[in-house]
């Protein structure tokens, strides 16, 4: 780690900054009454599947076949 610092501060005479973000990625698990729930709800009449994707926390390329 600290040569990888080293190595990163070597260009030039400024000084870069890298992050490194660890610790456990969470990952939501659908039930299968949930797709269906949220797959009905982008069918609806009318329905913006952008929005319907927001209110739901999920990619709007999610819902779009």
């Amino acid at each position: 780690m600290a040569n990888a610092m080293l190595d990163a501060r070597q260009e030039g005479d400024s000084y870069r900054r890298v992050e490194v973000i660890t610790g456990e990625r969470l990952r939501r698990r659908w039930t299968g009454e949930e797709k269906a729930r949220i797959a009905a709800e982008s069918f609806e009449e009318g329905a913006n599947i952008s929005e319907v994707a927001r209110r739901n926390g999920l990619s709007r390329g999610l819902l779009t076949v």
